[in-house]
């Protein structure tokens, strides 16, 4: 068990725009940039809480080497709660309107974000009944876990860096991802 915890990578840590946006001068011809990197931050600061109270929760739970039905909760209700609130953060996020330089790469990490969500909701679905790291395994492996979310991680890290660029370009200085 204690290998897979180092696969389950929290999509909404990978995927949120992490620090608060904060405008370095300009002319206000980038304002709609500005506006929305300003709103994604808000949303990622409103999101996040669960997921990382989850993860300490699971790390703690690993830390005290208790026993294989204990961690294999722990880690069910990780990849619960971090795809309820991936699902959440998108679904807010889909109610923003970039500007148009900017809407394929929100668009692909809207995209990258709910193929996250739904790697950890079929996991969770496969591996519910899951009392054994045997039983696990063998779980994840039938919903293709580990390939499934590595391609959607590869995804994210694409669209951050081009937002992150975007928002470079503009002149906005924030830490996308």
């Amino acid at each position: 068990m204690k290998g897979l915890s180092r696969i389950l990578l929290v999509g909404g840590m990978l995927l949120m725009v992490a620090a608060v946006a904060t405008a370095c001068g300009g002319d206000g011809s980038d304002s709609a940039a500005r506006e929305y990197f300003e709103e994604i931050s808000g949303i990622a600061s409103r999101h996040g809480g669960d997921v990382e109270a989850a993860q300490e929760t699971y790390d703690a739970v690993l830390a005290a080497e208790v026993g294989e039905e204990e961690e294999i909760a722990a880690f069910l209700r990780l990849l619960d709660v971090s795809s309820k609130s991936i699902r959440s953060e998108t679904a807010e996020r889909e109610r923003v309107h970039p500007p148009e330089e900017i809407e394929k790469a929100h668009l692909d990490l809207l995209a990258s974000a709910r193929l996250i969500a739904k790697v950890y909701e079929d996991a969770l679905e496969g591996a519910s009944d899951a009392t054994t790291d045997s039983q696990l395994t063998t779980a994840l492996r039938a919903v293709d876990y580990g390939p499934r979310l590595e391609e959607a991680k590869v995804r994210a890290e694409q669209a951050c860096t081009r937002l992150q660029g975007l928002a470079t370009e503009s002149g906005i200085e924030t830490q996308v991802c």
